[in-house]
């Protein structure tokens, strides 16, 4: 992030629950974390750019866990998804999008960019979420544009379906 490579640090006892959520962990040395309105704010000497104010990092927090971006966030009748807890449980390139709509707010929508079989998807899915979280419609075999870093530009994929 704009704060530096890491934070804060979380001992990790049981190295075979890594694909869940953790929890944020104890602040590094010097660096401050505090959270307003179930948003992560950080102060750090070691930030990748000067900072005179806390940083306002758009991460949802709760129960001391960082849900997903703010920004990112799907509201779909009224129940907050974050596009993090359902692509990470897949270990291949995905994103979860949500398409405007008048009556939902917004329709969260999975695009997967290699092959993958809609049974395992919904399989997946169906294991490790509830109804309210499933998405409502699978893309599979989309080209998913990235950044330089890599990262899903989340808005240019929303525009080509919402196009559509």
């Amino acid at each position: 992030t704009e704060m530096g490579p890491r934070v804060s640090t979380h001992k990790v006892i049981d190295p075979q629950n890594t694909d869940k959520l953790l929890p944020m962990g104890q602040p590094l040395k010097d660096v401050k974390l505090h959270i307003e309105k179930k948003t992560l704010f950080i102060s750090s000497p070691y930030a990748c750019k000067e900072i005179s104010q806390p940083f306002n990092t758009q991460d949802f927090i709760e129960n001391d866990t960082i849900k997903g971006r703010i920004d990112d966030t799907i509201n779909y009748q009224g129940r907050l998804i974050f596009p993090d807890e359902i692509e990470n449980l897949f270990f291949q390139t995905c994103a979860l999008i949500g398409i405007r709509s008048k009556l939902y707010g917004e329709i969260p929508i999975l695009v997967f960019e290699d092959e993958i079989t809609e049974d395992e998807v919904w399989l997946r899915l169906k294991q490790n979420l509830p109804e309210t979280h499933l998405p409502k419609r699978i893309i599979i075999g989309h080209n998913i544009p990235k950044t330089s870093l890599n990262k899903i530009k989340r808005s240019e994929l929303k525009t080509v379906f919402e196009e559509k």
